[in-house]
């Protein structure tokens, strides 16, 4: 059997298409500028956790890989480019998670709205999972920022109120009933409502 490869970080990242991308944000910046944030938001993840020799970056697309967006981040950044396939959010994380980690021994998804998230945070989930089957970043809001596994089961994400306030709960009960454990990393902010542009507008970058 060919040896698994170490490390993987799958980006989980939608096209910056108005109306399909950063909704929640229209009302306080418009359709056009809500896509356009999200289009900055994806370029700054990328660029913050970067592909070095520790580990493999992945995006998985919602939609076309071809799209021109992702073929522009697949050149700048030398990142591989998949399609999210899955009825549900969950569904589509536990269908990324359980085709990469066939090639790799521990796996993180991220997504693309914590603009806080760089290769230290990487660098420390991954060192959880040395002694934990899973670590989870928080997001401020209840949900979270990042999940690693170093093992997948389907149970983690089944019946969760995707987009709610418990999700990070919910994800923590199920990991308890399965016996795992798991590792827990500071909670980090993202940016989803108007209200989180107040924080977003005073770092340089943005």
């Amino acid at each position: 059997m060919k040896p698994k490869k170490k490390q993987a970080v799958i980006v989980f990242a939608k096209p910056p298409v108005p109306g399909l991308a950063k909704t929640r944000l229209a009302p306080a910046l418009g359709k056009d500028g809500a896509a356009e944030l999200h289009r900055r938001l994806v370029l700054d993840t990328l660029k913050s956790i970067e592909q070095v020799q520790s580990w493999d970056l992945q995006i998985w697309c919602v939609g076309d890989i071809n799209h021109a967006f992702f073929q522009e981040c697949a050149r700048k950044f030398n990142v591989s480019l998949y399609s999210q396939w899955g009825d549900t959010l969950g569904d589509r994380m536990f269908n990324a998670f359980e085709y990469t980690l066939k090639e790799y021994e521990k796996v993180l998804i991220v997504g693309t709205d914590c603009p806080l998230l760089n290769q230290s945070v990487i660098t420390q989930a991954f060192q959880c999972l040395d002694e934990n089957l899973a670590v989870i970043n928080p997001a401020d809001d209840g949900g979270y920022v990042l999940l690693g596994l170093k093992k997948v089961d389907e149970k983690i994400f089944n019946s969760v109120d995707w987009g709610t306030s418990t999700v990070a709960e919910q994800t923590f009960t199920r990991m308890s009933e399965l016996g795992w454990q798991y590792a827990l990393l500071p909670p980090l902010w993202d940016v989803d409502i108007p209200e989180d542009l107040i924080k977003l507008r005073a770092l340089d970058n943005f």
